[in-house]
């Protein structure tokens, strides 16, 4: 039978991605861990970990969130649009920018995907096209 969970001792462990875990004493660590600096019962090594491990993300995502931030801090503070410099929107994507979109037809490829064709072959055509039938039969 095992001892009694008081009666183990732990300790608590930290990795390179700064998360923390704890360790029964007695056995090595496993590989990536080092010691925190701590050891106990395991509810006092909870509470170590719980008051410093306050922050669930792994450093490596930490750190890059922080990089994505800088340069628009940055970017915010030493180039602030003046009263004198007009903001312009980008354009808009309507079918009638975007070549090919205008000129398709209504035909539906598999699934009901809308098929697109060229301008000849639809400016061709006069008269619309009965819907063809998908895999179940749907018009």
């Amino acid at each position: 039978m095992s001892e009694p969970e008081t009666a183990i001792i732990y300790r608590a462990v930290v990795n390179q991605e700064d998360q923390y875990s704890l360790w029964p004493v007695d056995k090595v660590n496993a590989l990536g861990w080092q010691d925190a600096g701590f050891s106990g019962p395991k509810a006092d090594v909870l509470a170590y970990i719980a008051e410093h491990w306050t922050d669930m993300r792994p450093l490596s995502l930490r750190q890059a969130m922080d990089r994505a931030q800088t340069p628009l801090a940055v970017a915010a503070t030493t180039s602030a649009p003046s009263a004198a410099t007009p903001v312009t929107e980008p354009p808009v994507a309507t079918p009638e920018t975007v070549p090919g979109v205008a000129a398709a037809k209504g035909k539906r490829g598999w699934f009901g995907r809308q098929r697109q064709e060229s301008v000849a072959s639809t400016s061709a055509a006069t008269e619309t096209p009965k819907p063809k039938r998908g895999w179940f039969g749907r018009r």
